[in-house]
């Protein structure tokens, strides 16, 4: 039985050997058909383009374990991952990654530094990585006695690096390129062989559509002496499906691929302090998220498993942003609180619960027959009077802005978020926040005046001339809106 397992590791070495270090990380990226040139957007980047590391804007740590071949007995047959980053904010990130590919007596270890950084507001990032190449094999029945390891050794190690670029062309659409194995390591046991990594170049396109993201990447590795040089190709879709889960599908060269996202657990806090020099109050925001990520990929062509190749990835972010609390006075609305207020009418004491900033003041002048429900507003009456019909309207009226006011603070949330994203130089995310608030509440002149003023932080001023036209329409006389030059306003 070992004989036959060491043949069958013989027949599925070379494979691994002619790609050897190539496997990346990013359980996403491998359910999306093994793309990542600039469509990572967690910590994968630093494998995949070191330069999207730029717009790491939290501290991350992500995993990655992928078993091949499951219906092959005792194979071992594995790939790991580990990467973690940190942010320094303007000064750009930084990350580390380690990752092993385990076959039958044969291993190979690739550590990487990688770091990353945002120029021109997040339209360039640039970055590089270093790696530190390992391959070797075990020392065992088939291997303690032959004489070429016994002269060469068992390991061989080399360094490399990769440098990579990422562009913003516009709102959606975003392209990258990369440069990798540029020093060509040689891995060689016997220093009068040959065995260099392939030296490659690519590029990525993806484009956000809605709850839609379309990438397609394409990589040219070149080989030395007798290897064929190849063009690889990869493309996904990712649709987000609910706020927790995203769904993912690809291809590439060789195989067929699917995978889900799942946010496990999610945790965001706030709190306030003074800097006992200055007296200046801060505010702080922190967040803390578990996802789990799955992707199975499926081999169009070679050595398929039956089961197809399963992989599996737990990511670990942990976000902290602080603000100075006047800053945020006049973009905030005060703190949402809810409040009781009773409404007292002959016989009866209604009460009015109202989940909004604003007050709503309510007056009753008679007694309908109907009991009116929403929410917890409850309206008892007993008695016909002449005044039905125009204290119904009014009641009416009243759940209406009851239930607009709900709307309101769903979307000041999203503005509270859009406003953090800001401060962060993350404008596209403000904009996408700002955009979603205008879809909950239309009528929230708010929504468009700061989503203009994004716009012409990034100097895009007819956009930001048209959203502050919109705020002007819904509320010509906002305090805000005044402040702005009438220049901008024809």
């Amino acid at each position: 039985m070992r004989k036959i397992l060491f043949i069958v590791f013989l027949i599925i070495l070379p494979v691994f050997v002619q790609a050897q270090f190539l496997l990346k990380g990013g359980v996403r990226n491998a359910a999306l058909g093994g793309t990542g040139i600039v469509s990572s957007n967690d910590l994968s980047a630093a494998i995949w383009n070191p330069a999207l590391l730029g717009g790491l804007d939290r501290i991350e740590l992500i995993t990655d374990r992928r078993q091949f071949f499951w219906n092959l007995d005792n194979d071992n047959l594995a790939f790991n991952c580990v990467s973690v980053g940190y942010p320094f904010g303007n000064y750009g990130t930084l990350a580390l990654s380690t990752s092993f590919i385990n076959a039958a007596h044969y291993g190979e270890n690739k550590i990487g530094i990688h770091y990353g950084n945002s120029l021109f507001q997040k339209r360039l990032s640039l970055g590089f990585s270093v790696y530190n190449y390992q391959k070797g094999y075990e020392s065992y029945l088939y291997t303690e006695n032959d004489p070429f390891y016994e002269e060469f050794g068992f390991k061989k190690s080399n360094f490399d690096f990769d440098l990579g670029i990422a562009l913003q062309i516009s709102k959606n659409f975003n392209i990258g390129f990369i440069a990798g194995n540029i020093l060509k390591a040689d891995l060689a046991l016997n220093p009068n062989d040959s065995d260099f990594l392939p030296l490659s170049y690519g590029t990525g396109l993806m484009y956000n559509w809605k709850k839609v993201t379309l990438i397609c990447d394409f990589l040219f590795e070149t080989y030395e002496k007798n290897k064929k040089n190849e063009l690889l190709f990869a493309s996904g879709i990712e649709y987000k499906m609910t706020p927790k889960m995203v769904l993912r599908f690809g291809n590439n060269n060789y195989n067929m691929t699917a995978g889900f996202g799942l946010k496990l657990y999610s945790k965001e806090w706030s709190d306030k302090f003074v800097d006992p020099f200055t007296s200046v109050e801060f505010v702080n925001i922190k967040g803390f998220e578990i996802i789990m990520d799955y992707g199975v990929q499926y081999p169009l062509s070679g050595l398929i498993s039956s089961y197809g190749d399963h992989f599996l990835g737990i990511k670990i972010n942990f976000f902290n942003s602080t603000t100075e609390v006047d800053k945020l006075k006049d973009k905030v609305p005060p703190r949402i609180e809810t409040q009781e207020v009773e409404v007292k009418v002959p016989d009866y004491i209604t009460k009015i619960k109202q989940d909004t900033v604003y007050t709503l003041k309510v007056k009753i002048d008679t007694l309908i027959k109907k009991i009116v429900m929403r929410d917890t507003v409850r309206i008892y009456d007993n008695v016909p009077s002449e005044l039905l019909l125009k204290s119904a309207k009014e009641l009416e009226a009243t759940k209406n802005q009851l239930a607009g006011m709900r709307n309101w603070n769903r979307a000041l949330t999203h503005l509270l978020i859009a406003l953090k994203y800001y401060y962060s130089e993350q404008y596209n995310k403000a904009i996408n926040e700002c955009q979603n608030a205008i879809k909950i509440a239309p009528k929230l002149t708010l929504a468009y005046v700061r989503l203009g003023s994004i716009y012409y932080r990034i100097g895009d001023v007819n956009n930001a001339k048209k959203y502050w036209k919109m705020a002007k329409k819904i509320e010509p006389e906002n305090a805000e809106l005044k402040k702005i030059p009438e220049k901008y306003f024809n």
